[in-house]
């Protein structure tokens, strides 16, 4: 773990102990985004444990310096392999260059809170005779999803770039370019071994991808 992360470890152990056993709170080691989870309480609510590594939405706030510039994102929509819902938050914490070091990471299940509503809603709608709107939750453009490996966390992301074309279908080069440049807006490409997995995808040569990317670091 970074010297500089230390003092955070005990905040991880407080936090989830205020906010009791459906939250659970991560502290990431940016540096090394392949195991960047340092400690972890409450890990049962995704299933992950120290040496995990970082998941899709880290890695786009590493890749996009506009995250650089706020403190933090609150409330945001997290999504785990089951389907189930959970309402995260993230800190940045921040070296004496402004530098993002490490995050502190808040997942809350709300499962038994949207059963609860479900309910709720069933009996309006029998008590009223009409449809009710229910509780609302926080539903941004960006979701988290909590990969348990490094080769999961990778998949998932190119796969979510690559989607809109058929497995084995013609890119042309342009497309080519602008997959790359959003694969590196993604954080994509601080992944150890992720170049390799790029240019199998795209069927295409690492050199290549080691080119398209200097062309983008100079626009």
């Amino acid at each position: 773990m970074n010297k500089k992360l230390e003092n955070y470890a005990v905040l991880v152990d407080f936090l989830a102990q205020v906010l009791g056993p459906n939250a659970e709170v991560v502290l990431h080691d940016v540096t090394t985004v392949d195991s960047s989870i340092v400690a972890i309480k409450n890990g049962h609510v995704s299933n992950r444990t120290v040496g995990m590594p970082a998941t899709n939405l880290a890695l786009k706030i590493l890749g996009d310096a506009g995250y650089a510039q706020k403190g933090y994102l609150v409330n945001y929509n997290g999504m785990l392999a089951s389907g189930k819902h959970l309402k995260s938050s993230t800190f940045y914490i921040k070296d004496e260059d402004g530098s993002i070091i490490g995050l502190i990471c808040i997942n809350i299940d709300q499962s038994k809170l949207r059963e609860a509503r479900d309910v709720l809603n069933s009996l309006m709608n029998s008590l009223i005779g009409e449809e009710s709107q229910g509780l609302e939750f926080a539903d941004p453009a960006n979701t988290e999803f909590f990969p348990r490996s490094v080769d999961e966390l990778t998949r998932d992301t190119i796969d979510a770039i690559l989607g809109g074309y058929e497995a084995g279908g013609e890119i042309q080069l342009d497309e080519k370019m602008d997959l790359i440049r959003r694969l590196n807006a993604e954080g994509v490409f601080l992944i150890k071994g992720s170049v390799n997995r790029v240019a199998r995808a795209l069927n295409t040569s690492e050199p290549t991808v080691y080119r398209y990317l200097a062309k983008i670091k100079n626009e």
